[in-house]
């Protein structure tokens, strides 16, 4: 009974404890097995180590520590946990005091044998110090470090912050990733960190876990990320306040492992950027006061590099800059690559630091790896500052290392000298002939070493640096071409196979490799393929898939520079286009003004526009005329006038601009910009004035390309001012003779004409169109300043003059729209020739001798408008001039003629000017005709009648309508005498030999009544001033023009011979055809809007007001440009002749 009475007590007992339990809160209990009270058997040691401890400084020490030495006849003794501590400290000691390694790889198999069970009796301590005393000895046993691991799992809410560190820090020396248990412990020690008290947790600690974790790449993205987020959130949020107690060395990695684990797409980013921001402004003291050395200095300035930081970050590396100055002799090739490329991310512009560095560097160059010397030339590089004895040192180190070279340094290096504009002939050659073996010959070796598989972004940097410098091998550009093709065709096959884990992993910079090309990249690509005309058909049929795949992921600079280019390289596709002003047509406001002017030029050159585009880039440029640079100013006219877009008001807006920063414009760009605004027919007299005075004073930095630009441009304006003048009938203003701008400014016209006649090889087709148009101009219509005009100018006018234009089809000129009103004229009787050259002119239709019909398409008017162009006017007014009877046909009228009678009606009325011509011709025969009496017929039949025949003989059932009509049948042949006289005259030889070096003729001279003492004696006073101007060095040209000056300043006129050099020979004279029909400078704007800089830069302030009163300066400048407008046959080249003067 008893018995049985106390087991149903006991049951019940246990029932009740287990109840007790599940209510109670749960406690975690750790069993630990007793050590073994058994004596610890004797050890014997071997003969090597007995007589290796016999050596030492201390035999008796060293023995007792072989005793501790497991062996196969004791294990329970080094399976216990004491006598695993013992052995485990005893081999420790040996092996830092040197003993043989051989001899204690039977004790390490031992103690490394132990169990799980065995493990279990380890505490938290006894778990740290195995580790350490294991990563202290290097042994890397996989077992026992699993057992371990196990152990400290179990064990992880009973570890201390410094446990903690010292076991993640054994890890990292023994390269062990145990990632389960770093998580159970970085979640004790995040606890530990938010505990009030804090528990003891150090500033070294959290460097020491935190640099742990980058160490071995245990990132926070997981599964269950959020709870490891919270270590480093507790870890952000601490760092500020241990600052002052931890070392440089802490920070310097503590700040290093949050910056490689990007933090800027999770919860605790705002907590990360407070931290950095914090610590960037409790580290300025520290820096400035305390001595950190040049490692940790440059390991402080990469984080905040890595990280992007603000502009709050800048005091700090000016603290950096100033404490490391001092130190730069004790600086590594890493350390100065580390902090120049920090201070390039940040954009931190340093020079005194950066010289200094430059001089640090140039002797250690030698010693720099690949990596090194791309990072040092980036930097400096991305700051602009230019060291050319720094680069130069660069290039022969890396011409020796170039085999060595990855991709992305070679990208580097060659981003860098073509960022600067530095030309290094034997290093760019040697960069082309790398990349071309890498991309041909090498192509086969890219699954097998990373030196030949280039990924997309050095493609990018080498593309634009090689176009940067000029490098125009086709060859090469394809090479680049194919690589990218391939890589963009392999992350493309990658993302539809589903294989986006392999293109996400991050490299071993930690960086994501991009999945595919980018807008970034595009941009970049097609702006460098522009620039080196690489218009070859693969990239042509490329470039539009890629444009249209990107689905508008590109920003808006990156929108206007892939239109841009596209239009450039001349890619026809309008899907395409047609994409890209879709995409922009909401992006409008938000751009900037540069990335506007692109647009615009992009359009204009692609030949597609948009009303609502342009008005709407208008308005925003309007608004940002601050922002606006002078370039973009030029880039905005090149782009209005090619669109044929006239807005009066914007237009004198960007007059303004260009003005106010007269002294910001190259010469080529303001004789760009005079060229565009005397295109677009806007009547702005003094601003005219201003920049021809100030192209007269800036010629010597002028072109044949802008000279004649420059002349075209003021016949243009004559021509704007003469149509203005025959809508008011009033007279031409003038202060003489001549109409503007020849009445004030024809010495201008003189001058780019001798510019045109310097560099008379160089001139191209659009140059000699000009030309020929100059001529018959001012042959027709402005007499007066032709014969002013020195005789070699003639010359020029005439030889120019001279060269014709050969077109071998003349179809393929026409338009659609051309040949469809050829074909109406035909039916209605009015035979006629299409596309006749006359001159410089192609006319579209020509019937009979003098009537001439113009087919005005869109590009005859002003962007939406009715308005003509000033060159549709120029045109007009010279063949009229030579004759002619011109009647035009608009477009819009044809388009309102929709049906065959309208048709035929409108194509009959033209039959009415072939009559008028004809009277004309008649009367200008027979001068001496007598008026015609009143009431008699003029022979001008109504339009009725003139369709009645026409249908008569379209029905075949009337005669032709000129038999009619005129008496004779009309013949589609050429016209006679449609050129005037002088066109058909042949320039005169000119001999080479200068009139001042021609024979002395003593007959010529007796004739003049000069005796021959008299000619003896002038023969020796020539002598006599040549030996003088030989022994000064000046030449004979630099004594013509000191005798001019001379004589101008007397007041006495100037005689300047006429010099008759042979201005285009006949042996040189070449057939030019059609190769380029614009007549605008753009090279001249392609040098200063190439990304310069990768960044849009800030506009300056403008100034819309200009002061009324001149300079001293410039008032003497205005007076000497009068004076030479009066004499014409004035030298243009002044500034040589005033510095002859002042020696």
């Amino acid at each position: 009974m008893i018995r049985a009475h106390s087991h149903h007590c006991l049951a019940c007992l246990v029932h009740e404890c287990k109840r007790s339990l599940l209510r109670a809160p749960s406690r975690h209990i750790t069993v630990i097995p007793l050590d073994s009270s058994k004596p610890d058997a004797p050890k014997l040691e071997t003969r090597v180590l007995q007589r290796w401890a016999e050596q030492t400084q201390h035999p008796d020490h060293a023995t007792a520590m072989l005793r501790q030495l497991p062996t196969t006849d004791s294990t329970d003794v080094y399976t216990s946990r004491s006598g695993f501590l013992r052995c485990l400290r005893a081999l420790h000691w040996l092996h830092v005091a040197g003993a043989p390694a051989e001899e204690l790889l039977e004790s390490w198999r031992l103690l490394e044998n132990i169990g799980h069970d065995e493990a279990r009796s380890f505490l938290p301590c006894d778990l740290a110090e195995i580790f350490s005393l294991l990563a202290s000895c290097e042994r890397s046993s996989t077992e026992l470090v699993r057992h371990l691991n196990i152990q400290c799992r179990t064990l992880s809410r009973s570890f201390a912050a410094e446990e903690i560190a010292q076991v993640m820090r054994a890890c990292g020396k023994l390269s062990f990733r145990p990632v389960q248990t770093f998580r159970k412990l970085g979640n004790k020690f995040g606890a530990l960190l938010q505990d009030p008290d804090g528990n003891g947790v150090k500033g070294s600690q959290i460097a020491c876990v935190a640099a742990t974790h980058a160490l071995l790449q245990i990132s926070w993205q997981s599964r269950k990320q959020e709870r490891d987020l919270q270590m480093w959130k507790a870890m952000a949020v601490a760092l500020p306040r241990h600052l002052p107690d931890m070392k440089s060395r802490d920070i310097a990695v503590t700040l290093n492992a949050f910056a490689k684990f990007d933090f800027s797409s999770s919860s605790i980013h705002g907590n990360v950027s407070r931290m950095f921001s914090t610590v960037a402004t409790r580290l300025v003291p520290l820096v400035a006061l305390s001595e950190f050395p040049p490692r940790e200095l440059a390991l402080v300035s990469n984080a905040f590099a890595k990280i992007r930081a603000g502009p709050w970050a800048m005091p700090l590396l000016k603290t950096i800059s100033a404490c490391a100055t001092p130190q730069l002799q004790s600086y590594n090739e890493q350390d100065f690559s580390n902090t120049l490329n920090a201070f390039a991310q940040l954009r931190c512009r340093d020079p005194m630091f950066f010289d200094a560095v430059s001089l640090a560097v140039a002797p250690k160059i030698a010693s720099f790896d690949p990596q090194g010397l791309s990072l040092v030339a980036h930097a400096y590089a991305k700051l602009q500052f230019r060291h050319d004895s720094l680069f130069e040192k660069i290039a022969d180190a890396s011409m020796r290392l170039m085999d060595r070279f990855k991709p992305l340094h070679l990208g580097n290096l060659a981003y860098a000298f073509g960022r600067l504009q530095i030309q290094n002939k034997q290093l760019n050659l040697c960069l082309a002939d790398e990349v071309v073996f890498r991309g041909t010959i090498g192509k086969t070796l890219q699954d097998s070493s990373d030196l030949y598989r280039f990924p997309l972004s050095p493609l990018e940097r080498l593309t634009q640096a090689f176009a940067r410098l000029s490098i125009s091998d086709q060859r090469l550009y394809f090479v680049l071409f194919d690589m990218t093709r391939q890589r963009v065709r392999e992350l493309t096959c990658h993302e539809e196979n589903g294989e986006t884990e392999l293109l996400n992993s991050p490299d071993k910079t930690g960086a994501i490799a991009p999945t595919a090309l980018s807008g970034h990249g595009l941009s970049i690509l097609l702006s460098a393929f522009a620039k080196s005309q690489s218009n070859f058909h693969s990239l042509m049929r490329w470039v539009p898939k890629q444009v249209t795949g990107l689905q508008g992921q590109y920003s808006t600079h990156q929108l206007c520079t892939i239109f841009n280019s596209c239009s450039k390289l001349g890619i026809v596709n309008s899907p395409m286009y047609t994409d890209l002003i879709s995409f922009a047509k909401l992006r409008v406001p938000q751009m900037s003004p540069r990335s506007l002017a692109m647009l615009l030029r992009g359009m204009a050159r692609a030949k597609t526009s948009n009303r609502q585009v342009i008005r709407s880039a208008v308005k925003v440029i309007s608004a940002k005329l601050v922002e606006l640079d002078v370039v973009d100013a030029c880039a905005l006219f090149v782009g209005c006038a090619e669109m044929n877009y006239r807005d009066a008001r914007f237009l004198r807006l960007l007059a303004a601009v260009v003005r106010s920063r007269l002294g910001e414009v190259s010469g080529s760009q303001l004789a760009t910009a005079l060229a565009c605004y005397a295109h677009m027919r806007v009547r702005h007299l003094a601003w005219f004035d201003a920049i021809l005075f100030e192209l007269f004073k800036r010629q010597h930095e002028l072109t044949e390309k802008d000279a004649s630009n420059i002349a075209y441009a003021m016949l243009l304006l004559a021509t704007v001012e003469r149509h203005e003048h025959e809508l008011q009938r009033a007279p031409q203003a003038g202060t003489g003779t001549h109409g503007y701008p020849f009445d004030t400014h024809h010495g201008v016209l003189y001058s780019m004409l001798a510019i045109s006649n310097e560099h008379r090889n160089e001139l191209n087709y659009p140059a000699v169109y000009q030309l020929q148009i100059v001529e018959l101009y001012l042959r027709l219509l402005e007499p007066g300043v032709y014969d002013a005009m020195r005789q070699e100018l003639k010359t020029l006018l005439a030889k120019a003059r001279k060269v014709n234009v050969v077109v071998d089809d003349y179809m393929q000129n026409s338009s659609r729209l051309h040949r469809r009103i050829s074909q109406w004229f035909t039916r209605v009787g009015l035979h006629h020739r299409s596309e006749v050259f006359l001159g410089p002119f192609m006319l579209d239709m020509v019937i009979g001798n003098r009537v001439v019909v113009e087919i005005d398409g869109p590009s005859h008017f002003y962007r939406d408008t009715n308005t003509r162009t000033a060159s549709s006017l120029l045109k007009h007014n010279l063949l009229k001039a030579m004759g002619f009877h011109v009647r035009h046909l608009p477009y819009q009228e044809w388009q309102q003629c929709g049906t065959a009678v309208k048709r035929t009606m409108y194509c009959s009325a033209f039959w009415k000017d072939v009559l008028a011509a004809s009277e004309d011709e008649i009367k200008a025969e027979a001068p001496n005709r007598g008026p015609i009496a009143e009431g008699a017929d003029p022979r001008v039949p109504e339009l009725i009648d003139i369709l009645d025949l026409v249908l008569n003989w379209q029905s075949g059932q009337g005669p032709h309508p000129s038999i009619a009509l005129l008496g004779k049948k009309l013949e589609p042949k050429r016209p006679q005498q449609s050129l005037p006289a002088f066109y058909e005259t042949e320039p005169p030889e000119i001999d080479d030999v200068a009139v001042s070096r021609l024979k002395f003729d003593v007959d010529a001279e007796r004739q003049q009544a000069r005796s021959e003492q008299e000619l003896l004696a002038a023969h020796a006073e020539a002598e006599a001033a040549l030996e003088d101007d030989r022994q000064q060095s000046i030449s004979s040209i630099q004594r013509v023009r000191l005798d001019s000056r001379k004589k101008l300043e007397e007041g006495h006129e100037t005689n300047v011979m006429q010099d008759l050099h042979d201005i285009m020979p006949r042996s040189r004279r070449k057939v030019i055809r059609h190769t380029s029909s614009g007549l605008f400078d753009q090279d001249a704007l392609e040098e200063n809007t190439d990304d310069s800089s990768d960044e849009e830069p800030e506009g300056d302030s403008l100034e819309f007001q200009l002061a009324e009163e001149k300079e001293p300066e410039q008032q003497a400048d205005k007076e000497h440009y009068e004076r030479v407008q009066i004499l014409p046959d004035q030298t243009r080249d002044t500034g040589s002749s005033d510095g002859l003067a002042k020696e």
